[in-house]
């Protein structure tokens, strides 16, 4: 245990800033770091809007699974806490952020979990999926440069983040029979009527 402590606070020193990073650097890495989360969820509901209804239930699951994810994240976090690196005085540290239990990583995790279920609704070939993961492995990379988290957060994220995509696949025939039905028809509700509306007044495409 101790051993991949050691390898887990190496990783950190390997990746995290250097003291004198500046400028577009330093604004990136914050970004990406924590703002890059919210780009990719509003895009994601942007396709539950205009997608068809194969991407729309890919994105209900999408989310489902993020939300496990997070769960799971706060049952590791009840039961086994890990300071930051700023806690233990290590690194440089370029953003802000609660003295919370860094493992694992909820950005992470909930990045992870929508990309894992792009890939496995699409059967790994899912662009979006793909894009979702390079995102993930970015913000994870990230979170790290600035600070606030260690490898090995990163990685249980994508752990955590497997398993809740497995537990959703196996739950599926439930989900679509039960769930499923309720976004659709709050989409239905939302849009349609938007869409008779708009035609009645002669805006058609």
């Amino acid at each position: 245990m101790e051993q991949l402590e050691q390898l887990n606070v190496g990783l950190f020193h390997a990746i995290n800033a250097n003291a004198n990073v500046q400028g577009i650097g330093l604004w990136l890495a914050i970004f990406s770091a924590k703002y890059f989360i919210y780009v990719a969820e509003f895009g994601l509901i942007g396709l539950w809007i205009w997608g068809d209804i194969k991407t729309r239930k890919t994105v209900v699951f999408a989310f489902l699974c993020s939300a496990l994810g997070i769960s799971i994240d706060w049952l590791i976090g009840t039961v086994y806490f890990h300071p930051r690196p700023f806690e233990l005085g290590l690194g440089h540290t370029l953003m802000y952020h609660a003295a919370d239990s860094s493992f694992p990583s909820d950005h992470t995790t909930s990045l992870a979990t929508l990309s894992f279920m792009f890939l496995w609704r699409e059967s790994g070939r899912s662009i979006i999926g793909l894009l979702l993961l390079f995102v993930t492995l970015l913000v994870g990379w990230a979170r790290v440069y600035v600070g606030i988290h260690f490898p090995f957060d990163i990685l249980g994220s994508l752990v955590v983040s497997f398993i809740a995509t497995i537990i959703i696949s196996y739950l599926t025939p439930w989900i679509d029979r039960y769930l499923i039905p309720i976004p659709e028809y709050i989409h239905y509700l939302l849009f349609n009527s938007t869409r008779k509306i708009a035609n009645r007044f002669g805006f058609k495409k």
